[in-house]
């Protein structure tokens, strides 16, 4: 082999050792780029689940609420009721037809 043909080989594989090493980098790039894919989604699932747990909690708030105001209307309706008489008058017409069958 003459020495031109000798350089054109070295050259040759320069070039390609440069291509080789730029596609490696490249590589390690992408797989950085997958990792940090990998721990958005796993962040993301842990998001999901939190906000699964607080649409859970706030369920549970709402329905303790319903009852508190539910139980404190009746309450409140009752004590109204008794302060005007309005309960007096309807356990007298409950009883009044009651009253009307034993005779």
């Amino acid at each position: 082999m003459g020495r031109k043909t000798m350089t054109l080989l070295v050259a040759v594989a320069v070039v390609w050792l440069v291509l080789v090493a730029d596609k490696c980098s490249g590589f390690e790039e992408a797989v950085q780029d997958m990792k940090d894919n990998v721990k958005q989604m796993a962040e993301d699932a842990k998001l999901d689940e939190k906000a699964e747990a607080v649409k859970s909690k706030a369920s549970e708030v709402y329905t303790d609420a319903k009852d508190k105001a539910s139980s404190w209307s009746n309450w409140a309706y009752d004590k109204i009721s008794a302060g005007l008489g309005l309960s007096e008058e309807s356990k007298e017409k409950e009883t009044a037809p009651n009253a009307a069958d034993k005779n």
